[in-house]
């Protein structure tokens, strides 16, 4: 049981490592310094801007199929998507006290 709970929490691991989620795990056990979560919340930043273009295009895709499919002149619908461009993880609780 343990053996398997070990190769669980591994895996876990190894996914947050590949996403660049470990900067926002709270149970992070191994200390870094903090120009290392920087640069790793940078990273998450670019990656989730990147999805987040993607899925508007996808979505403003998806709407010009449905516009040609009833018809309508997708130009003139008025239709908008409007994603985030911007996704910045900082620790506002660190910011205020490195400014006492």
């Amino acid at each position: 049981m343990t053996g398997l709970l070990n190769t669980i929490d591994k895996k876990t691991e190894m996914v947050n490592r590949m996403a660049h989620l470990t900067p926002v795990q709270t149970y992070r056990a191994q200390v870094v310094s903090a120009m290392a979560m920087e640069t790793e919340f940078q990273i998450l930043n670019t990656l989730l801007a990147g999805k987040a273009a993607q899925l508007q295009l996808t979505e403003y895709r998806i709407f010009e199929i449905f516009c040609a499919s009833e018809g309508i002149d997708h130009a003139n619908a008025g239709f908008e998507v409007n994603y985030p461009t911007h996704f910045e993880l900082r620790d506002k609780q660190a910011d205020l006290n490195l400014e006492n």
